[in-house]
């Protein structure tokens, strides 16, 4: 976790040396989640303050993959590194109650 309840880590704040390209995902809400990838290197904390204080989001859950973070959305035209991939997270749209047959 980097966000914990509005809090940064405690570990990070103390130990966050490591510097390395991130890629994260937060809750802005029950209903609203934000992806984030760091275009250079960042520590864990300063990756934490972002979804915090600038993406306000009260928890954030660093997306280890152990490679460069990868973000495939083709309505934006990007694509990744498809090589030696981490998580993967899928988003589809909410299938209404009155909709279900």
């Amino acid at each position: 976790m980097l966000v914990i309840n509005g809090k940064l880590h405690p570990h990070f704040i103390r130990y966050g040396a490591s510097r390395k390209r991130r890629g994260g995902v937060g809750a802005r809400d029950s209903h609203t989640v934000v992806f984030a990838v760091s275009n250079g290197e960042v520590s864990f904390q300063e990756f934490g303050r972002l979804f915090r204080d600038e993406l306000k989001c009260r928890n954030a859950l660093f997306l280890d993959g152990g490679s460069v973070p990868s973000l495939y959305v083709p309505s934006m035209k990007t694509g990744g590194n498809f090589l030696r991939m981490g998580p993967m997270i899928g988003a589809f749209a909410r299938v209404s109650e009155t909709t279900v047959p």
